[in-house]
């Protein structure tokens, strides 16, 4: 009969130390842009909120293709026919 495997040559262990360790870098990763960022605002005096979000745009936003029923080309055509 073999030794047992000790536990750092463990596959199961070093897949399950790998996964961990991922996620922590990942949650470290996140905390440290947030931070940055909450920091980053207060120091510019920008609050975070949605308070912007009944306002109205101050900018036009278009909608679709922009043709004149006027022009005589294919596209035209084409959409003039599905709007009948």
């Amino acid at each position: 009969m073999s030794p047992p495997v000790p536990f750092y040559r463990n596959v199961r262990v070093l897949a399950w130390l790998a996964q961990v360790a991922f996620a922590l870098g990942v949650v470290g990763l996140g905390w440290l842009l947030l931070t940055t960022m909450l920091g980053s605002l207060q120091k510019q005096g920008i609050p975070i909120s949605f308070a912007f979000l009944p306002q109205p745009a101050a900018f036009g936003i278009s909608e679709g293709l922009p043709f004149q029923p006027s022009q005589t080309t294919m596209l035209n055509r084409r959409l003039a026919l599905k709007t009948r």
